[in-house]
């Protein structure tokens, strides 16, 4: 078969096709966003389904920027994914009214970064919006603000102290982990899903902590809590004792990731899984004695522990992740016979002790 003769067979396919489509009334319709470029070589941006403008990436080179509210008569509603991210020039930022969304991380990386001004009807600060800031010294979140995202202030290390307005119901993963100077995290007292109480977080009714004071080198976990919440004492590396009462059953992932002074961690029973990367590289760990009734150990839950000797396994753990003990090249793990544990050393060739010498 010629070229010429398969080309003219796929015209008729496709003319065949949409006939079909158009005759049983199945219209696709593309997505059509138009690409333009206002003032070449600064702002790119995209045209969204209500004809407003979001911004796509930031080209210029200037210490203070004030990002338009309109391009090309369109009035701007949203900061775009990575717009502004990694511009190191940058220090000082005025949002215009208009925009109700800052994209994940939107500026995040932008470590000279001093001052943000966000206006009256922004509603959402996405995730990892301005992560890793480091000049970053203070924000006045708007009370506008429903939707602040995980880990949106990161790393902020310059930030001493912010307010969570009473609309932002929906707050995600510790906005503000590893903000080494943030004492406190302060909400108003009749605020309907948070509680701020000596410088941590926590849901309203008290079950879950978001944020766990980063200052203290103490923590026992208040008995209501029943979740420590993902990346809740993140690189908290003041913390060196933490009590863990017999309500929590969950510690999801990050929670104590990077707390590199935590020497003691008092686990009760009640509690059945140990999320991703935890523990994750406290390199003053050196035994863990987990208790009976764990279910689950993340992927990566204890990686990077080097000062780890000593792990003990309860029989009852069904799961083990990928990796969950790599790096910690002077562990042996206690393990009883016939557990899912011992089987997990074996096949992964780990140094492991029975129980009891069983």
């Amino acid at each position: 078969m010629t070229g010429k003769r398969r080309k003219t067979i796929r015209r008729v396919g496709c003319a065949a096709l949409i006939l079909v489509l158009l005759m049983t009334g199945i219209m696709i319709v593309p997505k059509i966003v138009r690409y333009l470029t206002l003032k070449p070589g600064k702002y790119d941006y995209v045209l969204l389904a209500d004809s407003t403008a979001e911004i796509r990436e930031y080209h210029g080179m200037e210490s203070a920027v004030d990002i338009p509210d309109m391009l090309d008569g369109h009035s701007v509603s949203r900061i775009g994914d990575h717009a502004f991210s990694w511009r190191i020039l940058l220090r000082n930022v005025t949002v215009p009214k208009g925009i109700e969304e800052i994209g994940s991380s939107a500026f995040a990386g932008c470590n000279n970064l001093r001052s943000v001004k966000l206006p009256d009807g922004i509603k959402i600060i996405g995730d990892n919006a301005f992560s890793e800031c480091g000049n970053l010294a203070e924000v006045q979140i708007p009370q506008s603000v429903i939707s602040i995202g995980r880990w949106a202030f990161s790393g902020c290390h310059s930030l001493s102290g912010i307010t969570i307005p009473d609309g932002a119901t929906d707050v995600g993963a510790n906005p503000f982990a590893n903000c080494r100077r943030l004492e406190q995290v302060t909400c108003s007292p009749v605020h309907p899903t948070l509680e701020a109480v000596d410088g941590s977080l926590y849901s309203r009714d008290g079950t879950v902590l978001m944020r766990g004071n980063p200052f203290a080198s103490t923590f026992i976990v208040p008995h209501d809590v029943q979740t420590i919440g993902d990346s809740a004492f993140y690189m908290a590396d003041r913390l060196t004792e933490v009590t863990i009462p017999a309500g929590v059953s969950t510690i999801q992932g990050h929670a104590f990731d990077g707390c590199s002074a935590l020497t003691h961690v008092r686990f009760s029973e009640g509690l059945g899984s140990i999320g991703n990367v935890a523990f994750s590289e406290c390199t003053s760990l050196t035994e863990v004695e987990l208790p009976d009734g764990l279910k689950e150990i993340g992927y990566l839950a204890f990686y990077g522990c080097t000062g780890l000797t000593q792990v003990r396994i309860p029989a009852s753990v069904e799961e083990i992740g990928d990796g969950a003990f790599i790096g910690c090249s002077e562990l042996i793990l206690i393990v009883e016979a016939g557990s899912f544990a011992e089987d997990y050393c074996i096949q992964n060739d780990l140094p492991f002790k029975l129980k009891n010498g069983q």
